[in-house]
């Protein structure tokens, strides 16, 4: 073999020892660079907070953690993950120099390493994708640190939104089984424009108001086919669209400039939105509509000339629908059937004004007339075969009930011509309703009672409904026509939409419904509980007493270093002597609500005693007069305390009712004491404890003396059973053997009464 060959050879042999190194290399180091790829990509970070230290853990491209393990042995601390880990380390001496030294990843990048400058506690917390890790000192007492409030907020966001996105996919799901569909009506009045939106299953909706824009939300994503509304688009709406999404159906309407509509909710299928109509244009429509009644008047007789030329004795369908042919006293009423357009005009000609109430529920149409003259049925009449499958009258003494059940949706509103009731069925509202407010007072037993202004009320009437199985308070009016424009719905009752009067439906066996004066009021045996009226009182809730009138801010003016307490009575004493006019009335007062706040009450009352005296400004007597009534309360002179609750000035503010609940409860008043309690809930967190614990066992006390076991389990729920002092332990457990009592529990309640007795704190153990 030459040199040349021998050369040749060892080059080859060269070539393939360098390729066999570097597949080598590539089998050893390429599960490395894969892993180093699929490195989960992490963030650490170390603080010092009050006392602990704290790491933090991130995974930026999780929702979630990965699997791992926490282990702490001799000093070092290990978090180990099941797959590795992209991470960079801070220096630990650095940052945390009181509680690590160093901290290292291990070779595969699955666990990190820390060694500890001493022994610690322990506590690890989760939070999405983020690791909370602290390191407590040996002695450390109570409860371990909380997450960060942005953390909790953050949690509470995202759980808020993945309950929303499981609702709108269920949502979607129940779409499918129950295809919701959306009608879309439109009604013209002389006054103004109705839009009616109905739906085939139960629907929530919800109406958006901006600036040139209204928009109906239903929480059904389908399509709602706004075609009716296009076709005869009013001049008040410029256009209209539907958007559908996850989130619903969300119907939007451009509005012309200065038109605000007004939403209602009629039940859960049906909503109404109302526009109301310029002047000149409601003359416009209501000329318009005179016109069609007028042409359908001019039709119906040259039919019956017609058919009288003919020979032909038979009655027209349609008839005179003329106010002047009212029957007189003691004949039978006749009803007359009219139409106007796609409109049937029922009228009822009495012979002198008659009080009546007009409903619908269903597909039926309900009247009721304090009259004791006879209805007769009215002639067979295409035009009210058209709307109506039967028409019953059935006269009970002094009142007619006349009942209507539709064969077409129609919309049904009543007015008054000379004495005659007419109802309209049709598309177009020919008659606009006075709309009826339910206001809310006490009455003179200090409970809550409903009251409607009717003008003219006639008769409260019980109505039994066939179909629904339930009976109705009905009052009838005089005329015109006033009645509820949508349904509101309390805790002991439902107030029904009507055309004319007012529909209640009793959920209370207690609820009363009387006629006093020109109004109609809705009372109960033990007072109404206003759900309703109570939700709209949510700016009363609120800490600004520019917001609550009768709230003193007792908070600010608590102290417990009895030596800064003492430092700033002297400060407001100094102010009070050396102040003239309005600022030292101001000055008293303040240093009286000093000595209120801190359990003080009788001092505060001589304070107030020589403020009352030589009061300068009347504008700060009714400050004076609150403060007052507060320390009277505390102080135990329940007496003099509802002299001043009671007046003019504080009956209806939660803030005095929270106060009065605690007068009228050491007073022995417990219906009253209960009732005030109801309403002044909302409002006592905005007291030191102390207050709120004093209002809770004087409710707590109400409620079990007035057997409201459900109260009673809500209030004991409340009371924070750490916070209490040994004798308001007694109380507390006095309170438990009560209610125990009250659910028929005899042995839990001798229980509590035994450890009541044992406990020997004199008020409670008698």
């Amino acid at each position: 073999m030459t040199s040349r060959e021998l050369a040749e050879r060892g080059g080859q042999q060269s070539l393939w020892r360098v390729v066999t190194l570097l597949l080598a290399f590539i089998c050893v180091w390429t599960p490395f660079i894969d892993g180093a790829r699929a490195a989960e990509r992490a963030q650490i970070l170390a603080t010092e907070e009050a006392g602990f230290g704290r790491l933090i853990f991130t995974f930026p491209d999780r929702i979630e953690l990965p699997p791992y393990k926490i282990k702490y042995d001799n000093g070092i601390l290990a978090i180990e993950f099941e797959s590795p880990v992209s991470i960079a380390l801070p220096d630990m001496a650095a940052t945390l120099p009181a509680y690590a030294t160093i901290a290292r990843q291990d070779p595969d990048g699955k666990g990190i390493r820390m060694g500890l400058r001493a022994a610690f506690n322990l506590n690890h917390m989760e939070a999405g994708e983020k690791l909370f890790i602290d390191l407590m000192p040996a002695d450390w007492q109570g409860m371990p640190p909380a997450l960060p409030p942005e953390v909790v907020a953050q949690l509470v966001e995202r759980a808020k939104n993945a309950a929303i996105v499981a609702e709108q996919n269920r949502k979607a799901e129940e779409a499918k089984t129950l295809k919701p569909v959306a009608t879309v009506r439109m009604g013209r009045n002389p006054t103004f424009i109705r839009l009616q939106f109905d739906w085939n299953v139960d629907t929530k909706a919800t109406f958006d108001l901006t600036p040139g824009e209204g928009a109906l939300n239903f929480d059904w994503p389908v399509p709602v086919d706004l075609y009716e509304l296009k076709a005869d688009l009013p001049k008040q709406i410029t256009s209209a669209k539907n958007d559908v999404s996850a989130a619903g159906s969300r119907v939007s309407m451009k509005l012309a400039e200065g038109v605000v509509p007004r939403f209602y909710e009629l039940s859960p299928r049906n909503f109404v939105v109302d526009i109301d109509v310029a002047a000149e244009d409601g003359l416009k429509l209501a000329l318009a509509a005179e016109e069609a009644a007028r042409k359908a008047k001019q039709a119906a007789d040259a039919e019956a000339a017609a058919k009288a030329e003919h020979g032909d004795d038979h009655p027209t369908d349609e008839h005179d629908g003329s106010t002047e042919m009212a029957a007189t006293a003691g004949e039978a009423i006749v009803p007359q059937v009219t139409t106007a357009g796609n409109t049937v005009r029922i009228s009822f000609p009495f012979a002198k004004d008659t009080a009546s109430a007009v409903f619908r529920r269903g597909d039926t149409v309900w009247m009721v007339f304090d009259t004791d003259q006879s209805i007769s049925d009215p002639p067979a009449s295409q035009a009210l075969s058209s709307v109506a499958s039967s028409l019953k009258v059935v006269a009970a003494g002094d009142t007619t009930v006349v009942r209507l059940d539709l064969a077409a949706d129609r919309l049904a509103t009543l007015g008054s011509e000379g004495r005659a009731w007419v109802l309209s069925l049709g598309d177009v509202l020919l008659n606009a309703t006075e709309p009826v407010t339910l206001d809310r007072s006490r009455g003179e037993d200090g409970h809550y009672i409903m009251t409607a202004d009717l003008e003219r009320p006639g008769e409260v009437h019980m109505l039994r409904d066939p179909v629904v199985g339930d009976t109705l308070r009905v009052v009838t009016v005089m005329p015109p026509a006033r009645g509820l424009v949508r349904e509101l719905h309390y805790v002991d009752f439902d107030a029904l939409q009507s055309a004319h009067g007012l529909v209640i439906k009793p959920l209370n066996d207690s609820l009363d419904v009387a006629i006093e004066d020109k109004l109609a009021q809705i009372s109960s045996k033990d007072g109404l509980v206003l759900s309703e009226a109570e939700a709209a009182r949510t700016l009363d809730t609120g800490v600004a007493s520019d917001l609550r009138e009768s709230y003193v801010d007792l908070g600010v003016f608590q102290e417990q270093d009895l030596g800064k307490l003492a430092d700033k009575r002297e400060e407001l004493i100094g102010k009070a002597s050396s102040a003239e006019g309005r600022l030292r009335d101001v000055a008293r007062i303040e240093l009286a609500n000093l000595l209120v706040a801190n359990q003080l009450s009788f001092e505060a009352l001589g304070v107030l005693d020589v403020a009352e005296k030589e009061l300068s400004s009347d504008d700060q007597r009714r400050k004076l007069m609150l403060s007052r009534s507060i320390a009277d309360t505390l102080a135990g002179r329940h007496a003099d305390a509802l002299a001043i609750l009671n007046g003019n000035g504080f009956p209806d503010q939660s803030d005095a009712l929270m106060w009065r609940t605690m007068a009228k409860a050491d007073g022995g008043d417990f219906v009253g004491a209960r009732v005030d309690a109801m309403a002044a809930e909302p409002v006592i967190a905005s007291y030191p404890v102390w207050i709120q614990q004093k209002f809770q066992f004087a409710a707590l006390l109400a409620a079990v003396e007035t057997n409201d076991t459900p109260m009673a389990l809500r209030l004991i729920g409340a009371i924070e059973f750490a916070k209490l002092d040994p004798e308001q332990v007694s109380l507390y457990q006095l309170m438990q053997g009560r209610i125990a009592e009250l659910e028929g529990h005899e042995r839990d309640a001798l229980d509590s009464y035994g450890q009541v007795i044992a406990t020997d704190v004199r008020p409670t153990r008698a």
